[in-house]
């Protein structure tokens, strides 16, 4: 705490709901509060602002790529919990999961500039997502002290990439809400409408398929496919590929046990570390974010036309997979750098807190 519970009177909804809104202004201006005593609770004399500049570098981008919405934190390190393992690399708990630690973020300007105030003395974890950026940026040792402000200067930001991009899906903006019924997610049991809108799956073409309309928000198991369900990405490409093929699936909501794939019907990686989030079942439309990497011979893939298959077991409507975002790459050396493993391996966070205040 401390918390506020705000009860007003007016004469309609809107001038209610405009009353509130402008409370919630003056009490955010007025946050650190300088009444609070006797607890853990640094006043504002006592906390820092921290400054910088996210520069993000990504040389290997597509020309076309936009970034924007950029978010930036401050969290305490990742850390082992005692109850059972998290669903961060390493069984560790990230800020995405963190519930014990104080947590600060702020949306940076469009030249990536942040300020963040009011943050409690402490060592953290600087991060940044953006929307366009695969991954999140994370350094750690970021050490503030307390009444003292902290410049971080300038810092780089270069997305991770293994070699160049053959194809992508989607926008990175770890949620599924450029996809079919990504604008009005919250209505419930559009899971169960996936029959309907793809009576024959999805079935989807690089270069001729829109994934606003041809790509649906969930991959939903349905009860004729008892052997899964198969989402098909078609693919044509000037030539064949040599060295590592890696599948970068970032994903956003998961109620399946694993998810298998399959390149020009050859089975190339199974994910098999898929973490339950509650995203599709509560309607939603981003929960927990986590990166898949599947990497393969790209010896498999050939010139001309190809296929990707992505297979989740059957299951009830709601035990399915949102993906954020799908990209293949080639490294044509097939030396690194490359994931450290074929298949599920989770990496980043997901959605941040838009506000800094103690939570």
């Amino acid at each position: 705490g401390p918390f506020l519970i705000y009860c007003n009177s007016g004469q309609d909804h809107d001038g209610l709901w405009k009353d509130a809104l402008g409370q919630a202004t003056k009490e955010a201006a007025a946050w650190p509060y300088d009444w609070v005593a006797g607890v853990d609770y640094p006043h504002k004399s006592e906390r820092s602002t921290v400054t910088g500049q996210l520069v993000v570098n990504d040389p290997l981008a597509p020309p076309e790529t936009k970034i924007g919405n950029m978010l930036v934190g401050l969290s305490a390190p990742d850390y082992v919990p005692n109850g059972g393992p998290g669903q961060g690399p390493g069984g560790m708990v990230g800020w995405q999961e963190d519930a014990k630690h104080y947590e600060f973020w702020v949306r940076a300007d469009d030249q990536g500039h942040f300020s963040i105030p009011n943050v409690r003395a402490g060592t953290y974890t600087l991060h940044a997502i953006a929307d366009g950026v695969l991954g999140d940026l994370s350094q750690e040792g970021v050490t503030v002290e307390s009444g003292k402000p902290l410049d971080l200067g300038t810092v780089a930001w270069q997305p991770v990439r293994y070699g160049k991009q053959l194809w992508d899906i989607g926008i990175p903006n770890r949620k599924a809400s450029e996809f079919l019924h990504g604008d009005h997610y919250w209505k419930w049991g559009l899971y169960n409408q996936y029959p309907t809108d793809f009576p024959d799956d999805v079935n989807f073409t690089i270069g001729k398929s829109d994934y606003h309309k041809d790509w649906n928000y969930a991959q939903c198991p349905r009860p004729d496919r008892p052997d899964g369900t198969t989402w098909t990405v078609n693919f044509d490409l000037p030539s064949d590929e040599q060295g590592k093929a890696i599948l970068r699936l970032a994903v956003c909501g998961v109620g399946a046990r694993h998810l298998d794939v399959k390149v020009n019907d050859q089975p190339v990686g199974s994910v098999d570390d898929l973490h339950y989030n509650a995203t599709i079942n509560r309607d939603g439309i981003g929960g927990v974010w986590s990166e898949h990497d599947v990497v393969f011979d790209a010896e498999v893939l050939k010139a001309g036309t190809n296929t990707l298959k992505l297979t989740i077991p059957s299951g009830n409507p709601m035990s399915g997979v949102e993906y954020d975002y799908v990209r293949l790459e080639v490294n044509e050396s097939g030396n690194g750098p490359l994931p450290t493993t074929s298949g599920g391996k989770a990496k980043g966070g997901g959605s941040a807190p838009e506000s800094n205040r103690d939570n």
